[in-house]
């Protein structure tokens, strides 16, 4: 299934390398300090985005908590 969007041009499949985990825990531990965790992998996907300095575009409005992450938040 995941070579299924391999294939497609508008995708990168990004690794989660040793700087997107330093990426993770500040962003686990700003988010628990403030008292508003989000879903583990919500958090992968953002140290993921801000890492490659990339744009996420989503209809999840929780992503909008993360400082330091370029986002757009899609209407549904």
């Amino acid at each position: 299934m995941l070579d299924d969007f391999i294939a497609e041009p508008f995708v990168d499949v990004l690794d989660a390398t040793p700087s997107v985990a330093r990426h993770y825990g500040r962003v686990f531990s700003t988010l628990k300090r403030a008292g508003t965790p989000l879903p583990t992998n919500d958090i992968w996907i953002a140290a993921a985005t801000i890492d490659c300095g990339g744009t996420l575009l989503t209809f999840d409005r929780d992503f909008e908590r993360i400082s330091g992450m370029d986002r757009m938040v899609l209407q549904a």
